[in-house]
């Protein structure tokens, strides 16, 4: 059903918060210093219900947990940090000039998909099939091999080089209006962004009584602005585009599956290194560097950066993620 959570979803973020708690002992333990919020999504309400259960062992622990993230929501309008896609005016506007324009998914879709249109109607005896009925049934074909690990449904009616190019067809609409391919997306985090740094600021000022682990849960269309704002998964110019060749598609950094995928996430770590404060991050428990970032980045104070990865991390001090 539209909006809700599935099944195989709920036990994705059960198990996320297993091995957050194993990546984070120390940090987590205390379930008094953890922040809950959800956007007014039941989606994202319940995947943030699951991931709790999953972290919280106590029950009185879990019911406070609950309330908390249910009582955190905010109006789809107004929720500058995790819905900024519906809150933000000038971005709304600037969707609907955009849409007036040619698309750059649709005219891929309208030289690849002809084909692989005349093909299936063929094989599988379909009448009337339209282009728009095949990138329908890539979507079920999706769904069915991410939710129920499915390839013998939907996804038989493929062959392999199509779903490649399915698979491209998607990543290029998403870039083009989540990613580099539509600019205002590269602003769009900025107040999520200025609540993390506050965050980590508040935490500097005052670590006895701040939170040790802030836990926000969104969607697909917050997390792709965020990494678009932070710079990550960027393909050079001219981006991804429709005339792309095959091993251009293969070779491109943009993809959607690797970046936003179920229970997708971005961490943020506070980290004491050598006397100093750092900042560490990680998209879905990978660490990445932020361009223009290094491990040898001589900046002073709170720096963005990478450390080398380990399985605990004992020197956290806080964690943001929206999923």
């Amino acid at each position: 059903m539209a909006g809700m959570i599935t099944t195989q979803g709920e036990r994705d973020m059960i198990q996320l918060a297993e091995r957050f708690k194993i990546r984070y002992p120390t940090l987590l333990s205390n379930a008094s210093r953890l922040s809950w919020q959800a956007t007014n999504i039941s989606r994202a309400l319940t995947s943030g219900e699951a991931f709790q259960r999953g972290l919280l062992s106590s029950a009185s622990d879990l019911e406070a947990a609950v309330d908390q993230i249910r009582a955190s929501v905010v109006m789809k309008n107004r929720d500058a940090d995790l819905r900024p896609h519906t809150s933000c005016k000038r971005y709304l506007e600037a969707i609907k000039e955009k849409e007036k324009g040619s698309q750059a998914d649709q005219e891929f879709m309208e030289s690849q998909f002809p084909a692989i249109r005349d093909r299936v109607a063929e094989r599988g005896g379909f009448g009337n099939l339209t282009s728009k009925h095949v990138m329908q049934m890539f979507s079920i074909c999706a769904f069915e091999e991410a939710i129920q690990g499915n390839r013998m449904g939907f996804c038989s009616l493929f062959t392999p080089d199509e779903l490649v190019l399915s698979d491209f067809g998607s990543d290029l609409k998403f870039w083009s209006y989540r990613g580099y391919g539509f600019l205002p997306n590269e602003n769009l985090a900025c107040s999520l962004l200025t609540t993390l740094w506050t965050n980590l600021s508040s935490f500097l000022a005052n670590p006895s009584s701040t939170p040790t682990g802030i836990f926000k849960f969104a969607h697909a269309e917050t997390i792709a602005p965020l990494l678009t704002t932070l710079g990550l998964f960027r393909d050079p110019p001219p981006g991804l585009h429709p005339n792309m060749t095959n091993r251009e598609m293969s070779s491109r950094v943009y993809k959607t599956s690797a970046s936003v995928p179920f229970a997708g996430n971005v961490v943020f770590e506070l980290l004491e290194c050598d006397g100093r404060h750092v900042v560490r991050v990680l998209s879905n428990e990978r660490v990445v560097v932020i361009p223009g970032c290094g491990s040898e980045n001589p900046h002073p104070g709170l720096t963005l950066t990478a450390i080398d990865d380990t399985p605990k991390v004992p020197g956290a001090r806080m964690i943001l993620t929206p999923f």
